[in-house]
């Protein structure tokens, strides 16, 4: 099966929602986790707690912003479709960066990439930023698929490899306001060493308390949340009393 536009139809329809409006909740979500650049579009991303649909087919189901929100939980696709939404809310370019390890399609992944408020291509991996900062670009470097698009593009690509996972199928897929695809890109893979901004954050929902308290988002949090930074806190302060003997 060819990847086009067409194939991925089924993946962005497939839908669970609670009909609520996506682009009144990224407003509010915008003003209640304070993002007012992408810089900060990884808070939202703490607090959404990672739960996998155990399938990884196009046929799988894509929460829209609402029904992650509500829940506070979500996969790849779910992590990919609210920031997607988020950005645009921030009138930003951002795609949908659909990866696999081979063409059976049946075991991939999906973040979203797009160009920040400095025209750096930029890739979000939960909450772990990959920024090329030294090619600018503007949509149009994407809709004409020239070579700066494409060295940014692979430049990502490859640290994506190296600090998570390497995929053998790429494509970037542009949508409409509906979130349903419209163009989709499959740019030629060539290793590119150009350095690339990593920026890593925890995945913690407890260093959101103060935000998900200003969206009254409290009943999803839960005992577990705090058992694992308790946890790794008790391990350090341990480590570190017996380095001191």
């Amino acid at each position: 099966m060819s990847i086009n536009v067409n194939s991925l139809k089924d993946y962005f329809s497939n839908t669970i929602s609670y009909n609520k409006s996506e682009n009144y909740l990224a407003g509010e979500i915008l003003k209640g986790f304070e993002i007012d650049n992408s810089d900060k579009l990884y808070r939202f991303g703490q607090y959404i707690k990672y739960k996998t649909d155990d399938v990884f087919d196009l046929g799988q189901t894509m929460s829209k912003l609402d029904y992650t929100l509500y829940t506070g939980e979500g996969d790849c696709e779910d992590f990919t479709r609210a920031y997607v939404v988020l950005l645009k809310k921030m009138k930003l370019t951002a795609f949908y960066w659909l990866m696999w390890t081979d063409r059976n399609y049946d075991n991939g992944h999906a973040i979203p990439l797009f160009i920040d408020e400095n025209g750096f291509l930029t890739a979000l991996n939960y909450t772990n930023y990959y920024k090329c900062t030294s090619i600018k670009l503007t949509l149009n470097d994407y809709l004409n698929e020239n070579q700066n698009f494409q060295n940014a593009f692979n430049s990502i690509r490859s640290k994506l490899a190296q600090e998570y996972q390497d995929f053998f199928v790429n494509v970037i897929v542009q949508t409409d306001s509906n979130e349903m695809p419209m163009k989709v890109n499959d740019v030629p893979y060539v290793v590119n060493n150009v350095d690339i901004e990593y920026i890593t954050h925890p995945m913690d929902r407890t260093l959101v308390l103060t935000y998900i308290n200003n969206m009254n988002l409290n009943r999803n949090i839960s005992l577990s949340d705090f058992t694992v930074p308790i946890i790794a806190s008790v391990i350090v302060l341990t480590i570190i009393n017996f380095l001191r003997r």
